[in-house]
């Protein structure tokens, strides 16, 4: 019976991905078979072959294919990254995995599309064990996912209307800002959807975010920034080449300088995606090795914050530039002289309110838990049904679109 689940899994998975790309899905069983079948190789060649394969069909269709006849299919990414982890940690393990159980993982559709990234075994632990959903999970994938859609319907996608321009002088700051809420909600909202759809297969996915816009520094933001990703760059590349073991700085600050760029490179080839990898890298390394050991009062903390902050908000406007024109123009219009426009700097002023309000932590309590308390229960009923209102009353037009998509 759990076998015949597993392969119900996969089906609804296959049908799922096929739905979003097409034929492209069989790109991708191609390379997955490559990737099973090299795990009976010897162990050098068990690694080369199927990751310069995933590599080769990466730059390939994102780059090579200038006429757009053929594009790099949703989800590449994420199954690039599962297939990779899948196979340095069957390299390290030496065990014979079933093949409908790598399918599953790589293939599994809430993930699939955008991560989270998880791990293979921890995945066929819970693959194993799975089973019909309780009442009790179909309720909490419910809140779950009304929290999801009030983050992408209702706040996201009306805030990306205010993104479509960088118009002029202080109302470029405010757009900025706008974009930097509506980018997070967005590919928050998807994280969450990922994991309401799991549990509806008895399997908990990790949380990617949580609460990155109240970091103190540069090195906490990526610990709360899609933190799947995060720790799968840190694991399987900055390890790798040595991490912080070596006491050299020099080299330390070249680990995390090429983890950021493969970061920036994986979004995109392009110069804006290069210079926010490497500044990103910069700056964790400059608050590694020299920053903390001056923020020593509580005043010069709150600058620094302010600080991190407003570099982290400058460095997101270049995920909607494309070449150095764009820099450039973007750069002009922060120097424009303009009026404030009044809808723009409140709707600036109710998404940071928004946004504090929907990463509060008992917020999140009430959405990601269940308890049968009935104060609680009065909250968590209040609480869902406004959300659900909400979104039905001030949706845009509802789309699967999601920003990060597009990587």
């Amino acid at each position: 019976m759990r076998e015949k689940y597993k392969y119900a899994i996969l089906l609804i998975s296959l049908v799922f991905y096929t739905w979003f790309v097409g034929w492209y899905v069989i790109v991708l069983i191609l390379l997955a078979l490559v990737a099973m079948l090299s795990c009976h190789l010897s162990s050098k060649w068990s690694l080369y072959i199927p990751i310069t394969s995933l590599v080769l069909g990466f730059v390939m269709m994102k780059y090579f294919f200038h006429d757009k006849t053929i594009m790099l299919p949703i989800g590449y990414s994420t199954f690039a990254f599962s297939c990779i982890s899948y196979l340095v940690d069957c390299s390290k393990n030496k065990r014979t995995n079933k093949n409908i159980d790598v399918f599953c993982y790589l293939f599994f559709f809430p993930k699939m599309l955008c991560g989270p990234i998880v791990r293979f075994y921890p995945f066929q632990k819970q693959l194993d064990s799975c089973s019909i959903p309780t009442t009790k999970d179909l309720y909490r994938a419910f809140k779950i996912s009304t929290y999801a859609a009030f983050c992408k319907f209702c706040v996201a996608d009306n805030l990306a209307y205010f993104t479509a321009s960088f118009s002029s002088g202080i109302n470029t700051c405010f757009s900025s800002i706008i974009f930097a809420i509506q980018l997070y909600l967005d590919f928050y909202a998807y994280s969450n959807f990922a994991i309401a759809f799991a549990i509806l297969f008895s399997i908990e996915l990790p949380i990617s975010f949580n609460a990155p816009y109240k970091t103190s520094t540069f090195r906490m933001f990526w610990h709360r920034w899609n933190i799947t990703i995060s720790e799968w760059l840190k694991d399987y590349i900055y390890i790798p080449m040595g991490g912080n073991r070596n006491a050299n700085k020099f080299r330390v600050s070249l680990n995390i300088l090429v983890t950021f760029l493969v970061s920036g490179l994986w979004h995109g080839a392009t110069l804006p995606f290069i210079i926010w990898g490497a500044f990103h890298g910069l700056f964790v390394i400059i608050e590694r090795f020299y920053i903390n050991r001056i923020l020593r009062t509580t005043l010069s903390k709150i600058l620094y914050q302010f600080t991190v902050l407003l570099f982290i908000v400058v460095l997101w406007q270049l995920f909607r530039l494309e070449n150095v024109e764009e820099i450039i123009t973007f750069i002009n219009c922060l120097f424009i002289k303009s009026k404030i426009d009044s809808t723009m700097m409140v709707y600036t002023i109710a998404s940071i309110i928004i946004l504090w309000i929907l990463d509060n932590e008992k917020i999140k309590g009430i959405i990601f838990s269940v308890k049968e308390s009935k104060p609680y229960i009065i909250k968590e009923v209040s609480l869902v049904c406004m959300m659900l209102f909400l979104t039905l009353l001030f949706h845009s037009q509802p789309d699967v679109n999601f920003f990060y998509f597009k990587f």
